[in-house]
């Protein structure tokens, strides 16, 4: 063989085994290492994920239930309106409701029991005086409406339980 023929070939193993040593690969290790922080970090998105869409079903379902504590108190309203039956008008005006509650009952909307109490009670003043009177048809009731109810397409999932939504409104006699 020719002298650099040789000297050629021992110049390109220098260059491959040089090459071969610098070389920046990832060893096993590290690569499981990588995959394994790469699968926590999917695993945390995918816990927050699922946590904002109960947290958002949550929310609508307690939506729902003040909807139907405002009908209540609308419906409570119109009937002290036309006293019907007769007398619920004196009556919610002249007695507490704090113990025993005025109203209690359930009802049915889209295929979800609702189970509610009504209380209410005269507001008075810091040296127990009542809010206006009688005499004037001023007085001032407020009225707490107490809500539950469970979601019959939320009853099955884990984490939900019996769910509440408790609503309090000031009626003025003035405004029936």
């Amino acid at each position: 063989m020719h002298r650099s023929t040789k000297r050629c070939t021992s110049f390109i193993d220098r260059v491959t085994k040089a090459r071969a040593k610098n070389a920046t690969g990832l060893s096993l290790g590290e690569l499981l290492v990588s995959l394994g922080l790469f699968a926590v970090a999917i695993l945390a998105v995918l816990a927050l994920s699922i946590s904002a869409a109960r947290g958002n079903q949550k929310g609508f379902d307690t939506s729902v239930g003040s909807v139907v504590a405002v009908q209540l108190v609308d419906s409570l309203i119109n009937q002290l309106k036309a006293d019907e039956p007769a007398g619920v008008y004196d009556d919610f005006w002249d007695n507490d409701f704090t113990v025993t509650p005025y109203i209690t009952g359930s009802l049915v909307n889209n295929g979800t029991e609702f189970q509610y109490t009504i209380l209410a009670r005269t507001v008075v003043d810091s040296s127990g005086t009542e809010i206006g009177s009688a005499v004037n048809n001023n007085r001032l009731k407020k009225v707490d409406i107490t809500v539950n109810w469970w979601d019959s397409e939320t009853q099955n999932r884990q984490g939900y339980g019996n769910l509440k939504v408790v609503n309090s409104r000031l009626i003025s006699e003035a405004e029936l």
